[in-house]
């Protein structure tokens, strides 16, 4: 169908609308309730979106990254987190984790081309 995304059964003007309401639920479960889906339902819309915003995701100009981890749910979960430090600052890949392993994974989400552009990097990371 072209109003719909492949494999989705929703129509885009639907997950248009959906993903704001993920945004303001405190839960895929809450959002799910909202918008009368299962949860499943609406975690494959949130998975779709995600999809979408990497795809468009600009790298052209990249130049300062940092490097960080973050903890939840009481301190006993890490991610790290990438982010753009440049003019308007942004998040642009996290992933589980805070060892050196997971911050060399996050660099190399990079294309090649783009790392060699990178002129600085600051870390807050622990010792690991």
């Amino acid at each position: 169908m072209p109003w719909a995304e492949k494999g989705s059964r929703f129509t885009a003007l639907f997950e248009r609308l959906a993903v704001p309401v993920l945004l303001v639920a405190r839960s895929i479960q809450r959002a799910a309730g909202w918008l009368r889906l299962d949860w499943d339902a609406v975690q494959r819309i949130m998975e779709r979106a995600v999809e979408r915003g990497l795809a468009r995701q600009e790298l052209e100009g990249l130049r300062h990254l940092g490097l960080d981890e973050k903890s939840f749910r009481r301190g006993q979960n890490y991610v790290s987190v990438l982010t753009d430090l440049g003019p308007e600052p942004r998040v642009l890949e996290v992933c589980e984790g805070r060892r050196r392993e997971e911050a060399a994974e996050l660099i190399r989400t990079l294309p090649e081309a783009q790392r060699e552009k990178i002129e600085a990097v600051a870390l807050d990371m622990s010792a690991g």
